[in-house]
């Protein structure tokens, strides 16, 4: 088996992401790990929990155009990625997300601590290449997204906390034997770099901004509701005297 590694990239963020690629007869494999530690202020009022249980809203912040997303059920949405371009194709990835939260420690993933307060499950379940034709379609494609988000709490100091996994596995389709090896890792590359900057970008930048503008929301609604109860006392006093 032939592998090579690529660079370890870090950004302002607290973020970094590493690739590797890999090829076993046929299969080549490209695989990615995104690693997050950003911090966030949290109010007194609004939490990050708060904030995590809302996953409609959290799979929004990460995958920004509305019109890409589709939810199926509780728990999955289906998610078309942005276009891919290689050579002379053009393409795009479907996948199904699932997302579940849990709390209390209860059923953690390993790299989660047990103290963390919520954690944010992320797992494709299903995935399909669009947009080929039919000759380049490859034989076998599996897409793996498999993470996890939640908050780390340090003294005064609240972090995002993330933890993302990607694969993308593609086997040569028959009309493409003679195709170098490189232009197959290049096709299995390409799909997993703009699979990963996409989500980097979300969950790197887009959530945490949009985290603070959860919480200034909520705050304003807190004392609309703080003002709106005040109000009453005092019109409830006023009718007793």
């Amino acid at each position: 088996m032939k592998r090579s590694n690529y660079t370890k990239l870090t950004n302002s963020y607290g973020a970094n992401s590493t690739f590797s690629a890999s090829k076993k007869g046929n299969t080549m494999t490209c695989s990615s790990i995104i690693s997050s530690n950003i911090p966030l202020y949290e109010s007194p009022e609004v939490s990050l929990d708060e904030y995590l249980q809302d996953r409609p809203r959290v799979l929004k912040a990460v995958f920004p155009a509305q019109h890409r997303s589709n939810r199926l059920n509780e728990e999955e949405w289906k998610i078309q990625m942005v276009p891919i371009q290689f050579l002379f194709l053009s393409a795009h990835v479907v996948v199904v997300m699932r997302m579940r939260c849990k709390t209390h420690g209860k059923e953690y993933p390993s790299n989660v601590p047990v103290h963390a307060t919520t954690v944010l499950e992320l797992q494709t379940t299903k995935w399909e290449l669009r947009g080929l034709q039919s000759s380049f379609i490859p034989s076998e494609f599996t897409v793996c997204v498999k993470g996890t988000v939640y908050p780390e709490r340090k003294e005064k100091q609240s972090l995002l906390k993330g933890h993302l996994e990607m694969s993308v596995s593609l086997v040569r389709p028959p009309l493409l034997t003679l195709v170098p090896d490189n232009v197959l890792q290049g096709m299995a590359e390409t799909i997993l770099r703009s699979m990963s900057e996409e989500i980097k970008h979300g969950m790197n930048v887009s959530l945490p901004k949009d985290f603070n503008n959860f919480r200034r929301e909520r705050q304003i609604i807190l004392r609309q509701s703080s003002h709106n109860a005040g109000s009453t006392s005092i019109n409830e006093l006023k009718r007793d005297s």
